[in-house]
């Protein structure tokens, strides 16, 4: 009979490899600099979730509004948060914040496995976009039932519980959800 015996340094790098293995399949995070179309820079963060099947997109504009965005690709939704700073001498919130909720199209963004492998090779270099897409305008006419909303995807709940009060839809986007199942 034989008896092994593992040192605690051994059990901790154990550890670390197993967690790291298992981080690098999770999600994946990027900084990127990037110049707005005012000329103005900004940084953007960008993160990959592989095992939900989703990308965060997040940015701070010049007046401080946090926007967020979120990409659910397995239930095809976009999730689009701003976090508006308020001016407390004028009685107004710390903040206030709207969520926006529509349809994602097949190959409209990159997907998550894609993005998960993005690698800089410069992170001080400012990026400017490739492809210039016409500003999309749409009509945001139906409340949305946050604590309904997992139903349709568990990321909305993440994003828009702050939002709760002021969470909304396209109204072609909730009868799509509804023929499909797919509604709250």
């Amino acid at each position: 009979m034989s008896a092994r015996f593992v040192s605690s340094g051994s059990v901790r790098v154990i550890f670390f490899l197993w967690a790291s293995v298992l981080s690098l399949g999770l999600s994946s995070e990027l900084k990127v600099k990037v110049r707005l179309p005012d000329g103005r820079i900004t940084e953007e963060l960008l993160e990959a979730d592989s095992e939900r099947d989703s990308i965060t997109l997040e940015y701070r504009q010049t007046d401080g509004t946090l926007i967020t965005f979120v990409a659910d690709f397995k239930q095809d939704v976009k999730i689009f948060r701003a976090l508006i700073l308020g001016e407390l001498e004028r009685g107004q919130s710390q903040y206030q914040a709207l969520c926006f909720i529509t349809r994602l199209g097949h190959n409209e963004i990159i997907s998550s496995e894609s993005m998960a492998r993005l690698r800089q090779k410069n992170p001080h270099t400012v990026r400017t976009a490739e492809e210039k897409r016409p500003t999309e305008t749409f009509s945001m006419n139906v409340a949305v039932n946050v604590t309904l909303a997992w139903q349709l995807s568990a990321l909305i709940y993440n994003t828009c519980s702050v939002a709760r009060d002021a969470t909304y839809t396209r109204e072609a986007d909730m009868r799509h959800w509804l023929d499909t199942g797919k509604c709250f």
